[in-house]
C-alpha cells in the first residue's frame, strides 16, 4: 500500500461541498491521535476521554464504514499550507501509529480529508468558512450536539432547532443518557452539527447505521473560541479574530 495522503484544507472543502451538493446523507468524521490510540487498544487518557473496550469497539465500527459519502478526515503528515506552524496548527510530524493502523484495514483508499479544515479556516481562511456556513449550515434545520451553550453556537451556525448538551469530558460514559435525545429529533433536522470530541465519531457510526439521512458534520474545536476558551494553541493565538468573526 502506498503512503497515506491527507488533502489540503481547500481540497477538503471542495470534496465535502461536492458530496453535500450530491446527497442528503453525508457524514464528515474527524479522527485524531486519541481516536487512533483508543482503536489500537492503547489505554491512554486524553484531556476529555479515557479508554475502554466498549469505546474501542464503537470507534472501530464507525471508522470501518466504507462509503464515499462517509468522509473520514485523519491526522498524520499534512501537506504544507501557508500559516502552518509546529505546536500551533498543522504540525508536520509523522504519526506512525496512525499509518500502521490505517494500513491494516482495507478501506480501499489512501486519500483522506483534512481534520483541521474548519480550525484552519477559522484562523486563516475565514471567508471560505463563512461561505460554507452560509450555504450548507445556517439556513438548514439543525441539531447541535456538544458541550457549548446554544446561544453561543447560534452565533456561528444560525438558529438551532434542537440542542443536546453533553458533558465537556467523558461524554462517552454518559451516552446512554443523552443519545436518546438525539434519536428523538433526528428525523426533524437536515443537519447535525457535532462538537463532541471522541463521542462524535461514535455517534456518527450509530446514526449512519440506522439510516439517518442528514448532513452530519464534526466541526471540531474552533467553536471554543466564541466562549473565550483557550483549549488549543491556535485558539489562544487567534481567538480574538475568531470571536470578532462571530460577534453578536
Amino acid at each position: 500500500m502506498t503512503d497515506i495522503t491527507i488533502l489540503k484544507t481547500d481540497e477538503t472543502f471542495d470534496l465535502l461541498e461536492s458530496l453535500l451538493d450530491e446527497s442528503c446523507k453525508v457524514y464528515f468524521s474527524r479522527w485524531g491521535d486519541g481516536e487512533f490510540h483508543f482503536m489500537g487498544g492503547k489505554a491512554i487518557t486524553t484531556h476529555e476521554q479515557g479508554y475502554s473496550k466498549n469505546l474501542q469497539f464503537d470507534l472501530l465500527a464507525s471508522f470501518c464504514i466504507q462509503d464515499r459519502f462517509y468522509l473520514r478526515a485523519i491526522t498524520g503528515v499534512f501537506q504544507i499550507e501557508p500559516h502552518f506552524k509546529e505546536g500551533v496548527i498543522g504540525g508536520m510530524f509523522r504519526e506512525p501509529h496512525v499509518e500502521r493502523f490505517v494500513k491494516t484495514i482495507d478501506l480501499n483508499t489512501d486519500v483522506y480529508a483534512s481534520p483541521i479544515v474548519f480550525n484552519y479556516a477559522a484562523a486563516y481562511n475565514q471567508e471560505r468558512l463563512i461561505e460554507f456556513l452560509d450555504k450548507y449550515i445556517r439556513s438548514k434545520r439543525k441539531l447541535f450536539v456538544g458541550s457549548r451553550p446554544k446561544q453561543s453556537m447560534e452565533r456561528i451556525f444560525g438558529p438551532i432547532e434542537h440542542h443536546v448538551e453533553i458533558p465537556p469530558k467523558y461524554a462517552y460514559e454518559s451516552m446512554t443518557d443523552w443519545l436518546p435525545h438525539v434519536l428523538e429529533v433526528i428525523n426533524d433536522v437536515e443537519v447535525v452539527v457535532l462538537c463532541a470530541g471522541v463521542s462524535a465519531s461514535v455517534m456518527q457510526g450509530i446514526l449512519w447505521k440506522i439510516g439517518a439521512d442528514v448532513h452530519c458534520i464534526d466541526f471540531g474545536s474552533f467553536v471554543d473560541a466564541v466562549d473565550n476558551l483557550g483549549t488549543r494553541a491556535y485558539i489562544r493565538k487567534h481567538g480574538d479574530s475568531i470571536r470578532r468573526l462571530f460577534k453578536e
